[in-house]
């Protein structure tokens, strides 16, 4: 419906006359071309009446009255009270309502149950008759926790809110309250029971009284703004009409549930931010030095720490002078060599460390309390710092100039309503920051590493759509960070290879050391060249009994032989636990490199390498991806691999392999987990007894390979191999 009113009055302004078919044309028909935001008539407009308009159900639909008040140049308006005070008395003659609920144009309602709440305090006997408005808190969406402005003001519209509920009740905040409405007619004992109107605001006697009411000059001569309604006086009105009510005999509540009554928009930039505090810090001292201020008629009327509290909200941009003067005298003191502390022996230092760490422990402890964080109580410090030096004593020198007569203060309004792309901006900031922090605070924990891998990536490709990409080094310090104390020394070996790895190798190699952390727990015999292992006795010859691969271990009657390193090749422990693990990860030759990635059993995988790398030990080819064979078919047997330092993988395929046309690789294992293309000198020499002649020269460059540098495994390039 709004919408629907907003687009009609648009089209309007923009064709620059009313359409004929329009339903409603009343407002309209005082409408002129020179019409402007300050220079314009009287305008109310019955949208829909209770009495007459059904929802779609037959229930009856509350009263919608859209009022624009008359604005001239040259009669003051008094802003946001001026235009309260208009719409009381208008509601007062078409309405008459008996509680006034007042929210700014960017709050909305969060709780649709907080209306009925609030009826309770003014209906229920047994509660204080006297109870003028029940004040919700300011919140805002779209501030996270951090609060990178310290826009939400915990401490003004939350904690000292809570301290004001238990002595005469909080002031008003402006926005989110809800009034009886004798409180601006007038002290407690005045107020009299509410009656009811009978005329029909449609009516002809009711409309001329509202547009009545609502002149700009209506209020010349009487007291509407002084003893009626909101009072005038201050930029900050909403304080203080709210002391005015008290100390008139008034009583406020203060409602805090956990569910926020009302939700509005903070400023999304500093600029905004600093010229709203600027205006406040006008406006409190206005109420600080005004006819009515808390020195003279809240001593006379309101309990002392009642008044204690509306002159710290009085003077609450006063302590900016002494931030100035700290900001410049200790260098000018420095330069002069002229002492303005005490020294450290001195007994009064103690004073002064003692008002500096309590002062901060104490906003500390109740910034905790109202569920803070502790990089939030950081921003709120030092947003406050940044206020001192800026809107605070700016706001102190225009009001300064102002009733000097020099310098003539405006209401400049805060800007809520930006542009979308600004938002964008904003709400894209915020979600990056806590992607961010997610990200450094995620952990492996129980999970394995490949669900805490599709975790990390899922963040970081968040980050990456809202256009902030996560670097791969920082990736890869982050992924560490995360994998937990089982990897430490993985962790540490890593980070001491130059160059480092790709995040996208990291995460393989992680993967597989897993594999290979899991196989040390296991039962698996730990100095096996890489075989197939078979869980049922199968054609073949073996000395561990009958398989259909070669084993190297043996069960008559030997025990298991010592754990033993095939790093530093000595007994008694595993790599994963060597001490010179560290040094052999810091050697970036491409040996120590092949020896890292074959230990691990990682995926990096590069299918486009032509190379292949003999094992004399291995039983059958291997190769970590069918994209390497010409064929390859599913494999649904039991059969595992095997492998030198007990890690057991499983064969997801067995395929067929033509290096060129005359050499024909058969049944090549697909084992997906493994980095490097194996082959297996006895399986090529089976097939190919041809080969034999050639043998020695096959050994003869293994041995050649290994003479250089290379341990463990050894390339060969199969495009010249001699057939």
């Amino acid at each position: 419906m709004y919408e629907n009113m907003k687009n009609k009055v648009e089209q309007t302004v923009a064709r620059g006359n009313v359409h004929p078919d329009e339903k409603w044309t009343h407002a309209f028909n005082i409408w002129d071309t020179q019409f402007t935001r300050s220079n314009h008539p009287t305008v109310i407009q019955v949208l829909l009446d209770g009495t007459t308009d059904k929802d779609v159900l037959g229930h009856a639909m509350p009263n919608l009255i859209y009022v624009s008040r008359e604005k001239r140049e040259d009669t003051p308006h008094k802003y946001k009270a001026g235009a309260l005070n208009v719409l009381l008395r208008v509601s007062e003659i078409m309405t008459s309502a008996p509680i006034i609920l007042t929210v700014d144009c960017d709050m909305y309602s969060n709780d649709p149950q907080t209306p009925l709440e609030a009826i309770c305090y003014f209906l229920d006997s047994s509660i204080d008759p006297n109870i003028a408005y029940l004040q919700y808190p300011q919140s805002f969406h779209g501030i996270n926790q951090d609060d990178i402005y310290g826009a939400a003001f915990k401490f003004i519209f939350e904690f000292n809110m809570t301290g004001f509920d238990g002595l005469a009740g909080p002031s008003h905040a402006g926005t989110g309250c809800f009034f009886r409405r004798q409180a601006f007619y007038g002290c407690p004992s005045s107020h009299t029971s509410e009656q009811s109107r009978s005329q029909l605001i449609m009516s002809t006697e009711v409309l001329p009284q509202a547009y009545e009411v609502a002149r700009c000059n209506f209020e010349a001569g009487t007291k509407w703004g002084i003893e009626l309604g909101y009072r005038y006086g201050s930029l900050l009105e909403d304080l203080y009409t709210g002391f005015r009510l008290q100390c008139q005999g008034w009583r406020s509540v203060f409602g805090l549930p956990k569910r926020p009554a009302f939700l509005g928009d903070a400023p999304l930039n500093l600029h905004d931010l600093l010229n709203q505090t600027q205006r406040w810090c006008i406006g409190t001292l206005d109420t600080a030095f005004c006819k009515y201020n808390p020195f003279n008629q809240g001593l006379k009327q309101l309990p002392l720490l009642q008044v204690m509290c509306y002159i710290h909200y009085a003077l609450w941009s006063i302590p900016c002078i002494s931030v100035v003067i700290y900001s410049l005298f200790p260098q000018i003191a420095l330069i002069r060599s002229v002492p303005i502390f005490p020294k450290v022996s001195d007994p009064w230092f103690l004073l002064y460390v003692f008002s500096f760490i309590g002062a901060y422990l104490q906003e500390f402890i109740e910034f905790k309390l109202m569920g803070g964080t502790t990089q939030g109580w950081f921003n709120h410090q030092r947003m406050w710092i940044i206020r001192c030096l800026s809107s605070f004593t700016f706001g102190i020198l225009e009001y300064t100039l102002t009733k000097l007569h020099i310098f003539s203060s405006t209401f400049n309004v805060t800007s809520k309503v930006v542009d979308e792309e600004a938002r964008k901006s904003h709400d894209s900031l915020e979600r990056s920051q806590n992607l961010k922090d997610s990200l450094r605070q995620l952990k492996k924990g129980s999970l394995s590493v490949s669900d805490f891998t599709k975790k990390f990536k899922s963040l970081c490709d968040q980050l990456a759509a809202i256009g902030q990409p996560v670097s791969d080094i920082d990736k890869s310090h982050w992924f560490l960070c995360g994998l937990g104390p089982d990897f430490a020394t993985f962790s540490i070996a890593h980070r001491a290879v130059q160059p480092r790895p790709s995040f996208r190798d990291l995460a393989a190699k992680t993967e597989g050391h897993e594999l290979f952390i899991s196989s040390l727990h296991g039962s698996a015999p730990s100095q096996v060249a890489f075989t197939a292992q078979q869980s049922e006795p199968s054609r073949g010859r073996g000395r561990s009994g009958r398989s259909n691969y070669r084993g190297s271990s043996s069960s008559r009657g030997r025990g298991r032989r010592p754990p033993h390193c095939q790093l530093c090749r000595l007994d008694g422990h595993y790599a994963s636990t060597c001490p010179d693990l560290g040094s052999y990860a810091q050697k970036s030759s491409y040996s120590a490199a092949n020896l890292a990635q074959a230990f691990n059993a990682d995926c990096n995988i590069s299918d486009s390498s032509p190379d292949w790398y003999v094992d004399s030990g291995a039983t059958a080819h291997m190769a970590p991806s069918s994209a390497a064979c010409d064929s390859s078919v599913p494999y649904h047997g039991k059969e595992k691999v095997l492998f030198g330092n007990g890690n057991v993988l499983p064969i997801s395929r067995i395929g067929t392999l033509s290096v060129n046309r005359n050499l024909k690789l058969q049944d090549v294992l697909i084992v997906p987990n493994i980095t490097k293309k194996l082959l297996s000198v006895s399986k090529l020499t089976n097939d190919y007894p041809v080969l034999k002649p050639f043998l020695h020269r096959l050994l003869l460059q293994i041995k050649l390979l290994l003479n250089c540098g290379t341990k463990g495994l050894a390339m060969l390039p199969l495009m010249s191999f001699p057939i």
